[in-house]
């Protein structure tokens, strides 16, 4: 088996094992902390900086597979008629499509789904849906990093794969910075959510009471990764319901001061891997099967078959076929209802937006900062400013601080341009520190240059820099005070007066001449 890194990259922390390093039963794990997550603006740096983590370790994977938080993720609930595995997979998208909002050319759809014990020939599924941006940055993050994305899973998959259940169990991971329920069955599962803020065990308690979970049978909880004090309130919460703490055996004691929650849902991902369990996977999503390679000629035998075998079964499934009328009604009014819904969403959503384009920099105020930073127009010269703010989408959350965008292009003047000028300008911009106003990437190219800078929203009084004070001409000075005569002839004190106008500038205050840092 290859050598895989399996990472969850998530609230400014990176766990991560490899798998298939033939070590036995025991994964290599670690976990940093973080100051960014993957976001679209800095993909190539966070995978740069992945791949040094990984060789500073000396392990040499060669793939690589992601898990995705819950709370990047939309989910939809669906019961669909039971069909064949080509119909699938069309059917679930279609279904999924007419509830969102994005376009689907702009979203990956991978789902769960299971017989429905209650109603026979019925299917219950979960379809789980990721923007495609989110993929193509992860995609760009492992090619930086020297390796190749070959599965981007839900985290609550891994979490799911840790129990063998088939009757049913709860599952809470707890992570740095998030909380998950996962009821789990048969490996697979069966309803997700993110626990926030100081009532999650509460939370856990009503999941658990609407999916009619109890502590008796093979119903459990299983906590991974909580201090005791979580523990006991949970325990609290739930009464006599069974709370126990475990950690997959692949995470060896060494590691016991990692993030329990997201070692285990990594365990649990290798796991349905390396048993190749079909769980949905965003790189790799269910798709119809391939078209059949099998001769023209017994597909003509098949043929003659099935048409032998059709007037006997018209007869049988022609009384089904009001049933089915009636239903395929009942689902076109469901799906016109959906229509509505989405139409109003989608005009609500208009009105967030612009209420949200509100809150962005102080144009101005940048412009003269940008004027401030450029000590002489001879070394480089700034040609065209564009600024915009950064759009965000409706059930998405891109974990980013930076709400604008502005792009700086320039040239450097013939003879006299300076690059070293510009990278003093971005290292300036860098410098923000503990604020972090700035964000900034250069690209040059022969003597132009483009300079990307992702704004942070700040207040007027914030801006400090000011303009430098321009020195007057001596020879304006002398021939000013020179030219003052007063109304009665007298030249007395003239020679004073603009001895004093000339010397004036020697006097000022320092802070006039100079920009503050």
């Amino acid at each position: 088996m290859a050598r895989v890194l399996m990472i969850d990259w998530d609230q400014k922390r990176l766990t991560a094992i490899l798998a298939g390093a033939g070590k036995g039963s025991q994964f290599d794990v670690f976990s940093v902390p973080t100051e960014f997550v993957p976001n679209p603006a800095m993909s190539e740096e966070l995978g740069v900086w992945l791949k040094e983590q990984v060789r500073n370790r000396q392990w040499q994977p060669a793939h690589m597979v992601a898990l995705i938080g819950r709370d990047r993720l939309v989910a939809r609930e669906l019961r669909l008629p039971e069909v064949g595995p080509a119909e699938e997979p069309d059917l679930v998208r279609l279904q999924t499509v007419r509830e969102l909002i994005d376009a689907p050319e702009d979203v990956v759809i991978d789902y769960h789904a299971w017989a429905d014990d209650s109603d026979p020939g019925q299917r219950k599924v979960i379809a789980l849906v990721l923007r495609k941006e989110l993929l193509e940055t992860y995609k760009a993050l492992a090619q930086a990093a020297g390796l190749r994305l070959t599965g981007l899973l839900p985290r609550s998959a891994g979490l799911a794969a840790l129990s063998d259940s088939k009757q049913g169990e709860a599952i809470v991971a707890v992570g740095h910075g998030w909380r998950e329920i996962v009821l789990a069955r048969d490996g697979q599962a069966v309803l997700s959510r993110t626990l926030v803020g100081t009532g999650w065990a509460q939370e856990v308690r009503r999941v658990l009471a609407s999916q009619g979970m109890t502590s008796a049978g093979a119903n459990r909880v299983r906590l991974l990764g909580a201090t005791p004090e979580d523990a006991q309130a949970l325990g609290a919460v739930l009464d006599d319901q069974p709370v126990i703490e475990v950690l997959p055996s692949e995470v060896g004691a060494s590691t016991l001061d990692l993030p329990a929650g997201a070692a285990a849902a990594l365990v649990g991902a290798a796991r349905a891997l390396a048993r190749k369990t079909r769980t949905p996977d965003f790189v790799n999503p269910k798709k119809p099967p391939p078209p059949s390679t099998t001769s023209t000629r017994r597909m003509a035998l098949y043929g003659v078959a099935a048409a032998s075998v059709l007037f006997i079964v018209i007869g049988l499934a022609w009384w089904q076929l009001s049933s089915r009328e009636t239903e395929v009604a009942s689902m076109r009014l469901y799906l016109e209802d959906r229509k509505t819904d989405n139409k109003r969403m989608a005009e609500e959503e208009k009105r967030l937006l612009a209420l949200a384009a509100w809150e962005t920099p102080v144009w101005l105020e940048e412009l003269v900062d940008l004027a401030c930073r450029i000590g002489d127009t001879r070394k480089i010269l700034i040609t065209e400013v564009v600024a915009s703010p950064v759009g965000t989408t409706a059930g998405t959350s891109i974990a980013t601080e930076f709400n604008s965008r502005m792009e700086i292009r320039g040239v450097f003047p013939e003879g006299t341009g300076d690059p070293k000028e510009l990278d003093r300008i971005d290292a300036e911009l860098r410098k923000t520190v503990p604020e972090r106003h700035y964000l900034s990437r250069v690209k040059k190219t022969g003597n132009q240059f483009t300079l990307e800078v992702q704004v942070r929203s700040r207040s007027p009084a914030s801006y400090t820099l000011t303009p430098p004070v321009a020195k007057p001409a001596k020879s304006d000075k002398k021939m000013s005070a020179a030219e003052e005569v007063p109304e009665n002839g007298s030249t007395k004190g003239t020679k004073k007066e603009a001895k004093g106008i000339a010397q004036e500038p020697k006097d000022a205050p320092a802070a006039a001449r100079e920009i503050s840092p």
